[in-house]
């Protein structure tokens, strides 16, 4: 069943809109929360989220629906909704849990809000600059071990295996390797 929910927001568009749009979007039922959630009370949502279940489709026009940038609200939100086997698609902000790159949108769009800048990236930020990975493999070409190029260049031996050594075995473990053959025959 694709079910479509509806809140009151105060830099939105206004309910009947939002009803409209998620009929549009194939909507069979709308709950529509007519009271703004200040004091967190959202009955609505709340019968709407017991009667969820495996292959439903939850509908809104935009995660401000749910909880705008207060995460607190909003992780829990998405948590159950995934929990009942039921997939969310939020219609601005081009959102749909039912694909990897969907849910990749909304966690990108819930960071945003978060954070109040959509222009920085998402995840653990690099260790080696594209210039130290070029310095890298240019200092293990010339025989230097994973060890000595990682404590030249201030990382991790395995940060210096994982930019240097993709794709191959690091010479050290090409040796060792042929020593335990040896050993084992």
């Amino acid at each position: 069943m694709i079910v479509g929910y509806a809140s009151v927001t105060g830099n939105g568009p206004d309910l009947a809109h939002q009803m409209q749009a998620l009929r549009d979007a194939g909507a069979e039922r709308v709950y529509a929360e007519t009271v703004a959630a200040a004091a967190g009370e959202r009955p609505e949502l709340t019968a709407l989220l017991a009667e969820l279940g495996p292959g439903d489709r939850l509908i809104i026009l935009s995660l401000d629906c749910l909880g705008g940038s207060n995460l607190n609200r909003l992780v829990p939100l998405l948590d159950r909704i995934g929990q009942t086997g039921a997939a969310l698609t939020s219609l601005s902000d081009k959102a749909d849990t039912r694909t990897s790159e969907g849910l990749l949108r909304a966690l990108t769009r819930l960071r945003a809000a978060a954070t109040g800048d959509a222009s920085r990236p998402v995840g653990r930020p690099r260790v080696m600059t594209p210039q130290a990975v070029r310095r890298a493999q240019q200092l293990y070409d010339e025989g230097r071990s994973l060890q000595e190029v990682a404590d030249l260049l201030h990382v991790s031996r395995s940060t210096v295996q994982r930019h240097v050594a993709a794709g191959r075995r690091p010479r050290e473990h090409r040796a060792q390797g042929q020593l335990d053959l040896q050993a084992a025959s």
